[in-house]
């Protein structure tokens, strides 16, 4: 009678200890909702640790950096981005996903970035340097960017999504805590016009 009684109450009790347990183990504990702009991002510490994970990703790839028109190289440049994509997935993939909240997470967030900026700009811009590339007379060997009709074009894009990316840069770093972000962006090459 005895081991029935505490097998049964074993038996209820197990899904909120269970459930407990997991919230001890994952963090959930220490949710926060972290401002960043005109949205609110709710994590714990898991999503904090890979929302570090991506702004490394994003603070050591060309996503950020800036890149001169007369150096680099436009098909490194995409692979980079393509790189980016697929790691920022990989880290978002290996999240769990125990908690639902009412705002923004490191995973929306995420899919945000990749679905409605470097997915557009990869779609567009890769099957034109390939294109590009495969008329090249030597195409299995490295080709120059700077030859290429679209490189100019290609640039200026690129700019353009270097900005937005490094403004999700500052958040992912936010909601990370991040120190002095911007000190881990690399800064502009700046030239001198001779001594002054």
């Amino acid at each position: 009678m005895v081991g029935a009684v505490f097998g049964s109450a074993s038996f209820l009790a197990w899904p909120s200890l269970h459930g407990a347990w997991r919230k001890l183990r994952l963090g959930h504990w220490g949710i926060k909702e972290i401002p960043c702009g005109p949205i609110t991002i709710t994590c714990d510490s898991h999503q904090r640790r890979a929302a570090w994970r991506i702004f490394f990703e994003m603070v050591s790839r060309i996503a950020i950096r800036p890149m001169d028109d007369d150096l680099g190289d436009d098909g490194a440049a995409l692979t980079s981005l393509k790189n980016l994509f697929d790691e920022c997935r990989k880290i978002v993939c290996g999240l769990e996903d125990d908690f639902i909240p009412k705002t923004e997470t490191v995973e929306t967030y995420t899919l945000e970035m990749l679905s409605s900026q470097l997915a557009p700009f990869l779609s567009a811009w890769h099957p034109k340097w390939d294109s590009w590339k495969r008329s090249q007379e030597k195409a299995d060997e490295s080709v120059d960017s700077l030859l290429w009709g679209e490189h100019t074009n290609f640039r200026n894009g690129l700019r353009e999504l270097q900005a937005s990316l490094r403004e999700r840069a500052r958040d992912f770093a936010k909601v990370a805590g991040v120190m002095n972000a911007e000190s881990r962006f690399i800064a502009p090459k700046k030239t001198s016009s001779g001594p002054t």
